[in-house]
Order: structure tokens, then sequence, then C-alpha cells
């Protein structure tokens, strides 16, 4: 239930602070987060690139850390993950 009401709050707070915008030909874009899950707490960081006007290129690195006892076992996950974005923006006033 907690998790359900922090879920509603998070979404009724980024409505209210809706911005788009696509990234000019050239600039960059810096991007942190902090996910939720039942395998430990996701953190990522992400980097985006404007190549043309509404048009972009990324990537991004997460990682996550949990540990497990199954029994008289005891496990430590960790899990990284890399990824390539490419994202095109349909904002356009032209």
């Amino acid at each position: 239930m907690k998790k359900l009401l922090l879920i509603v709050a998070l979404a009724l707070i980024s409505v209210g602070t809706y911005s788009q915008g696509s990234l000019s030909h050239g600039s960059n874009q810096l991007n942190l987060g902090v996910g939720l899950s039942d395998w430990g707490i996701p953190i990522y960081i992400g980097f985006d690139h404007g190549m043309r006007n509404d048009i972009s290129l990324g990537a991004e690195f997460s990682y996550r850390n949990y540990n497990e006892h199954l029994g008289a076992y005891y496990y430590d996950h960790n899990i990284m993950g890399f990824s390539g974005n490419a994202n095109y923006h349909f904002n356009s006033n032209e």
C-alpha cells in the first residue's frame, strides 16, 4: 500500500512539473535517477546529445544491488545495465 501511495504521489507531482523541449543541435543533457524495485533500488545515469533539431542520441548506465537468503545460502546480487537510445522529439514548432 505504501508503494502505491508513493507511485501516485510521484505521478501527481510529475504532472504538475510537465515540461518538454527537444535538444538543439550540439547540446547535451545529463539524466540521473532512482527507481523502485523489489530487487534493490536501481540508480541510473544517462547522457543525450542533440544530433539535429528534434533528434538525439544517448547512452545509459544502471546499477542495482540486493541480497537474498535461501535456506542456508546467502547471495549478493549486483546487476549492471548498459544501453543506447535514439529519440525523435515530436514537439517541433516549425
